[in-house]
């Protein structure tokens, strides 16, 4: 919520994730046929996120959220989605925590609107994708969570200051994450609905498929 300044409460708060319930108003998860719907009402306003596959055969969801201002006052507001990625098999990770920090490449495709992370050592990719273009999107999370920060407090929500989303050669980033920045103003009483697609590639060829896919939705 841009109306609150930095450091205060209600600022920004998490819908989706294992956040402390003694400082956030915890979300509700109930399991439908179209997928996992995952609803919150916060700071007088509400946000209803739905999580569903893409398709039966594609490793991808999507996610539509869904930010709504039931209040008499226009309300300006961010939604941030936020993952850290996991390329490859959990015990590799654990084994070299900060060795294998070191594969991932990242890359923003603006033509797609796509934040891409390739993993060189198993040589997949990652990738997480918004309808409309982002506003920004960052790839790490030292910058990110800030230092002697919490993911529940981090400084670059307090700052928004996001890289600019244009297009960029693959860089090697420590640490990496991927995040988008996407922004609406909210008149009284209404709504504002965003699309995001998140999911894995085992080379690629088949991520650009998952583009192509992208742009038909």
């Amino acid at each position: 919520d841009t109306a609150n300044e930095a450091g205060k409460t209600g600022r920004a708060w998490p819908i989706l994730g294992n956040s402390p319930r003694s400082k956030f108003e915890p979300s509700n998860f109930v399991r439908t046929p179209e997928g996992l719907r995952v609803t919150n009402t916060a700071h007088g306003l509400k946000a209803d996120l739905m999580i569903a596959l893409a398709d039966d055969d594609t490793p991808a969801e999507i996610w539509t959220l869904t930010i709504e201002n039931p209040g008499n006052d226009a309300r300006t507001v961010k939604a941030v989605p936020y993952l850290e990625w996991v390329l490859d098999r959990p015990e590799s990770d654990k084994g070299h925590t900060q060795y294998l920090r070191l594969f991932p490449e990242m890359e923003y495709a603006a033509s797609a609107n796509t934040l891409l992370a390739n993993q060189r050592k198993t040589k997949t990719w990652g990738f997480i994708a918004s309808e409309a273009g982002p506003e920004g999107i960052h790839t790490s999370r030292m910058d990110f969570i800030g230092r002697g920060r919490s993911l529940w407090s981090p400084r670059l929500l307090e700052t928004l200051d996001f890289l600019e989303p244009r297009d960029t050669a693959p860089y090697p980033t420590f640490d990496p994450i991927g995040a988008i920045l996407v922004g609406a103003t909210l008149p009284p009483r209404s709504s504002q609905t965003f699309k995001f697609l998140v999911g894995f590639a085992r080379n690629r060829d088949a991520r650009s498929s998952t583009r192509a896919m992208k742009s038909g939705s």
